[in-house]
């Protein structure tokens, strides 16, 4: 399926940007907590850390880079993900109240309103098209 999946996108793009994630050390740290201070909601982040780690995320990432930059000569870059959920794409405003529900983004400074996935995927291409320029 990642193979097919990746090969219909180095196919139709000629630029892919994707997050420089740090799976294994920042997303997904336990939520135990220590002895004075638990965690919350522990059974929900450990399911959450199984199915990330699961999901061959680094596999379909080298795939990507691989087909787009060996097999068909076309950019890839790697962008930080530092707030490109709660970056603001008019003013580029970042607060993470910008976001404070999981599907809606509206910034808290120019009233910009859009779908939250598709602003975040947004704002990493911008900072993609920015690397390459």
């Amino acid at each position: 399926m990642y193979h097919k999946i990746s090969t219909t996108l180095t196919k139709e793009f000629e630029l892919i940007a994707v997050e420089d994630l740090k799976l294994k050390n920042q997303m997904t740290k336990s939520a135990k907590g220590n002895e004075i201070v638990h965690g919350k909601k522990v059974k929900q982040k450990s399911g959450l850390n199984r199915s990330l780690l699961s999901a061959s995320f680094y596999q379909f990432v080298a795939m990507l880079q691989y087909k787009q930059t060996m097999l068909n000569d076309k950019l890839f870059v790697k962008v930080n993900p530092a707030y490109t959920s709660q970056e603001c794409r008019k003013c580029k405003h970042k607060d993470k109240n910008n976001r404070l529900k999981q599907e809606k983004f509206k910034c808290v400074k120019c009233g910009f309103e859009i779908q939250a996935d598709i602003g975040a995927s947004l704002t990493i291409l911008d900072r993609g098209l920015e690397k390459v320029a």
